[in-house]
């Protein structure tokens, strides 16, 4: 963000603080889940804004049930653990080698590893304010649907008049150098690039349909719902049409996809097909068709001595990973340690990656699952999964479902792309899991 944007951005969280307005608080965070681009730059380092509003909990005069609350994330604690043991091994007792590069503070093993573990513990501390806020009634559900409701009308609307006019409203909020000409014509909203800004809105459009479909009323939900869709398809994101097909075909297997549902699946293929012969013609077909063979063939013209093709069809930090592993799958029990695989897998980079990068890798897989296995290997990735079967199994037995498809998308998002708003989503489904229970025991 531009200095005046990132002051305004930290005066309001500071008033809705001290006004105990949980409602703006709340609006703030889905507002910087749904654009990435509201971040803080911090000697080097990144923090994205719905990573410091939750910070803003220690103002806040009785602090949530946090020893309950602990309990029931007790699996993502763990990994916690784990990464701070595998921190201190591979980034002071037995760094990673960094080779001839020269690497800033926060990409040296020692800064990476300090860096990584207070992001994470951010992310994670989502959960506990979501859940806090929720489990007070802070924030109604009506209220929360309300908000993203119009969030998405306004995020989209805002996306596509920027689009049109050559972006002067992301040039104005955010630095120059963050925009691309590459990106030209594609819908960016608040985020970095077209597809962050159409996976988290798919969540948020997902989420909004669930609840439409389970009978609940919100302002603007069919129009919210129309225009989010048609974000995503006008994102030429090719990830975010594999999450949309993912999340629609579960959905369909799902109970509660009955005549509603059947409706909104029907007016998507409507307006994906007037879509499609919009913009068939359109160079930002070749972007979607050229990643579609890279998914589906690799590319062979690209392929690394000693390397499996599959891998080619990877994005790099992806790809590096993996053939990080499988050279050395002694690691693949324990991970590489918090987010510090970008050291060892640069020398698993092709020729134009190496020009590109300089020699050194300094991002993370962006696939949820192979980050996971990155940083706290096979053993991380079970206590996720662990984590995950037994709050649907909890949700099972409360007969529960629409909370369930929620958790299941958001996971199933996670390990797909690591997006964040899995935590947001998690924070809301154990505060209404944990309501349920104590209604139940209060009859």
């Amino acid at each position: 963000m531009k200095t005046i944007v990132a002051i305004t951005f930290i005066i309001l969280i500071v008033i809705f603080v001290f006004e105990k307005n949980y409602k703006m608080l709340i609006s703030l965070m889905v507002l910087s889940l749904i654009g990435n681009m509201f971040y803080f730059d911090f000697y080097g380092s990144r923090i994205q804004a719905y990573q410091l509003i939750p910070l803003s909990l220690i103002f806040f005069d009785k602090v949530y049930n946090k020893v309950l609350l602990d309990s029931i994330i007790k699996e993502i604690r763990y990994e916690y653990i784990l990464l701070l043991l595998t921190g201190i091994l591979y980034g002071y007792l037995f760094p990673w080698d960094i080779g001839d590069s020269e690497r800033t503070w926060s990409q040296l093993p020692e800064g990476r590893t300090i860096v990584a573990l207070v992001r994470i513990a951010l992310e994670i501390n989502i959960i506990y304010f979501v859940y806090y806020i929720f489990i007070n009634d802070l924030v109604e559900i009506n209220e929360l649907l309300n908000i993203i409701s119009f969030l998405v009308i306004f995020i989209v609307s805002v996306a596509i008049v920027d689009a049109i006019i050559g972006y002067p409203i992301y040039k104005n909020l955010f630095n120059l150098s963050s925009y691309f000409e590459r990106m030209s014509g594609r819908l960016l909203g608040f985020s970095h690039e077209p597809r962050g800004f159409a996976r988290t809105l798919e969540v948020m459009v997902m989420l909004l349909l669930i609840f439409y479909i389970n009978g609940y009323q919100f302002r603007y939900r069919n129009i919210s719902i129309i225009i989010g869709l048609l974000g995503v398809l006008l994102s030429f994101a090719f990830s975010s049409y594999i999450l949309l097909g993912v999340s629609f075909l579960y959905l369909y297997k799902s109970e509660i996809f009955k005549v509603k549902s059947v409706l909104v699946f029907m007016g998507v293929v409507i307006i994906g097909t007037i879509f499609y012969y919009m913009v068939k013609d359109s160079p930002k077909i070749a972007l979607i068709t050229a990643r579609y063979d890279m998914v589906t063939e690799g590319r062979e013209e690209y392929l690394m001595e000693g390397e499996n093709v599959l891998f080619t069809r990877f994005e790099l930090f992806d790809r590096a990973a993996l053939n990080f592993f499988s050279d050395n799958p002694q690691h693949l029990l324990l991970g590489t340690g918090p987010n510090l695989i970008g050291i060892p897998s640069s020398k698993y980079m092709d020729k134009s990656a190496i020009v590109t990068f300089e020699g050194q890798l300094s991002g993370i897989p962006g696939i949820g699952l192979v980050n996971i296995v990155s940083r706290s290997g096979i053993i991380g990735f079970l206590l996720y999964l662990l984590f995950y079967f037994k709050i649907s199994q909890k949700l099972k037995i409360q007969s529960n479902k629409y909370l369930g498809d929620i958790f299941t998308i958001s996971f199933i998002t996670y390990l797909l792309v690591q997006n964040p708003i899995f935590y947001f989503t998690t924070g809301f489904v154990l505060s209404a899991m944990e309501r349920n229970i104590n209604d139940h025991d209060n009859v």
